[in-house]
């Protein structure tokens, strides 16, 4: 199970509030956090479920599922080996 931050599917510029909040904490300190580790993909927080969907198939995940979880900031998603 992957928990990250409910934004649109796409990056656009006339981005929530919510949406700006949650980019400016994965470029301020997310990201860089990551970006020391060889061992990452430097992506940070607020990644979009076609990111997500990349990853895990790069890493030999058979599928991702959002899942009907409501909630007002998260976003949730089943990862099946």
């Amino acid at each position: 199970m992957v928990a990250d931050e409910l934004v649109a599917d796409e990056f656009s510029a006339g981005a929530s509030d919510l949406e700006r909040y949650h980019y400016g904490w994965s470029v301020v300190s997310c990201l860089p956090a990551t970006m020391g580790d060889p061992r990452t993909s430097a992506t940070g927080a607020v990644m979009r479920p076609a990111t997500l969907r990349r990853y895990a198939q790069q890493a030999g995940l058979r599928s991702v599922e959002i899942l009907p979880l409501q909630t007002e900031t998260w976003r949730f998603y089943r990862l099946t080996p």
